[in-house]
């Protein structure tokens, strides 16, 4: 009888944990970069568009209790706030700014909370691209690429945008 040796971990399994290595560090990387560019969106104090919908005049925002989470959670037909949009994650997370010290006249936790969500975002494509294509530089070149385009950054001042970045990282 012929004894079976252990099998040992060949070069293809080390060079995939190296690879996934060097896709934490980009990621890291591009997160720092995407931070530092969006750093001054914290300092905005401008409310625009439909910011009076989303916070200013909302009172279930602005005096946050389970009663009005369970309000955002159950007005699905006729919601009671922002124009007849049913968007209770986004209602909830501006609330949960508000708690945290979010006023009209401090923007920055709301800002704060938009930055991290981008950052997550960013991260989570570059996760993707990573295990679609096994290509870590392409995949953070693309996340940085996402990271800082104008096109996805408009969230992070304007608060009324939150439901852009909640969607993005449920997607």
């Amino acid at each position: 009888m012929r004894e079976e040796k252990p099998a040992e971990i060949g070069p293809k399994y080390r060079s995939r944990n190296r690879l996934a290595l060097w896709t934490g560090l980009f990621a890291i990387i591009v997160s720092m970069l995407v931070v530092w560019v969006h750093w001054p969106a914290l300092s905005a104090n401008a409310l625009s568009f439909d910011d009076q919908q989303y916070l200013t005049d909302n009172v279930l925002v602005r005096n946050p209790s389970w009663t009005s989470t369970r309000r955002f959670l159950t007005e699905i037909l006729t919601p009671s706030t922002v124009g007849g949009y049913y968007q209770p994650l986004t209602m909830i997370s501006l609330m949960l700014d508000d708690a945290l010290g979010g006023r009209p006249d401090n923007l920055r936790p709301f800002h704060r909370t938009s930055l991290a969500l981008h950052v997550v975002n960013t991260i989570l494509i570059i996760v993707l691209l990573y295990m679609l294509f096994g290509e870590p530089l392409v995949a953070a070149m693309v996340g940085l690429l996402f990271g800082v385009h104008p096109l996805t950054v408009e969230p992070i001042p304007w608060v009324g945008e939150r439901k852009t970045l909640l969607a993005a990282f449920f997607a």
